[in-house]
């Protein structure tokens, strides 16, 4: 896949910068229903933005998809927050539109998969990613929680293997390559949080804070990413 619209660039830019007025903001003492209401509408502006631009190709229509389940999941993780409360009835749901995503992204990194050598070896370090996440998601969780917590591992350690094949697949482009192995660790580290936060229970608020902006600043810039990869047009091969 190749570029022919440098102005996508100011996409990675914009959210790179509201990353960092949110983060500003938070350790300002700017907290609370206010703050999450923020991070949502810039969440949410994604999918619309990347609805609004012509998307032709397979795997930009598989991106899109992307953007609007996570929306579609931060709804019901963080929207009540943003009202006031929180509902962990519905955390499950977010977590399974936030793995029917990242499915999204490994049907979109898959294209001239080929499962030689290279790839196969490739597979350690999200096998890794994956037991470490689940012996966490089986120590702490239960029930409904627990399923969501194993379907969005799994989902996550899928997706972290495709991205790591992209440079190898030779469909995107060596720059877009590097965007979409960036954002897969982005997505890693900010899930990472998200369920120690969820599960482990943490009760120091200094740490508690620290963790949910680590997050929040790799969250906004790894979906910009891909954001950005959708807005991209395709010249002709």
């Amino acid at each position: 896949m190749k570029r022919d619209d440098d102005r996508s660039f100011h996409i990675l830019a914009i959210y790179s910068i509201l990353a960092l007025v949110i983060l500003a903001l938070d350790v300002t003492g700017i907290s609370g229903k206010v703050i999450w209401g923020v991070r949502y509408a810039v969440i949410l502006s994604m999918p619309l933005y990347s609805i609004r631009v012509s998307v032709k190709e397979r795997e930009q229509r598989l991106l899109q998809a992307s953007l609007i389940l996570i929306a579609a999941g931060d709804f019901f993780l963080y929207v009540p927050l943003a009202m006031g409360s929180e509902e962990p009835d519905l955390y499950p749901w977010g977590v399974l539109l936030f793995s029917l995503a990242y499915l999204m992204l490994s049907a979109a990194y898959s294209r001239r998969s080929n499962r030689a050598l290279k790839e196969i070896l490739l597979t350690l370090m999200p096998m890794t990613v994956f037991f470490a996440g689940a012996t966490s998601v089986l120590s702490y969780a239960d029930g409904m929680t627990r399923i969501a917590g194993l379907l969005l591992t799994a989902s996550i350690s899928f997706m972290l293997w495709n991205a790591l094949c992209v440079p190898l697949r030779g469909f995107f482009d060596n720059e877009a390559s590097k965007l979409v192995v960036a954002s897969s660790f982005l997505m890693l580290i900010c899930d990472a949080g998200v369920g120690l936060g969820m599960l482990a229970g943490i009760r120091d608020e200094l740490l508690f804070d620290i963790g949910r902006n680590i997050v929040w600043s790799a969250y906004i810039p790894a979906w910009a990413i891909i954001l950005m990869l959708s807005s991209w047009k395709l010249k002709e091969r």
